[in-house]
C-alpha cells in the first residue's frame, strides 16, 4: 500500500523458506512451491503504509509501539531516529 501525506509505503507479503542446510531464500509470488523434508516456511504478511511524515510521528507514540510489541526496536530507530536523539540535541530544534 501507498503512503498518504508524506507517509512511506507498506510492505508487500512474502514468504522466507529455511532449508535444512542453512539457506534462506525469499520468493514473493509464486505456486506450488516445493519444500525439502524439514524445512521451515516463514510468511510476512504485509503492511499499510504510513499517514504522514515519520519525523512527525510523536516520540511517546514511537516508544509505546516498541514497548508493545508493535514496531522492533531496530525497525523504530531506522524509520523514527528522531524518537532516539539524545534529549539536548531535540531541545535545540
Amino acid at each position: 500500500a501507498w503512503g498518504l501525506e508524506g507517509g512511506t509505503e507498506g510492505r508487500p507479503n512474502g514468504v522466507v523458506v529455511h532449508s535444512p542446510d542453512g539457506r534462506a531464500e525469499r520468493f514473493g509470488k509464486f505456486t506450488r512451491l516445493k519444500l525439502p523434508k524439514g524445512s521451515t516456511l516463514e510468511l510476512n504478511c504485509g503492511g499499510g503504509g504510513g499517514f504522514g511524515p515519520p519525523e512527525e510521528r510523536p516520540i511517546e507514540a514511537v516508544l509505546t509501539d516498541v514497548r508493545e510489541g508493535y514496531l522492533s526496536e531496530a525497525n523504530a530507530r531506522k524509520f523514527y531516529p528522531h524518537a532516539f536523539a539524545a534529549p539536548d540535541a531535540a531541545a535545540a530544534e
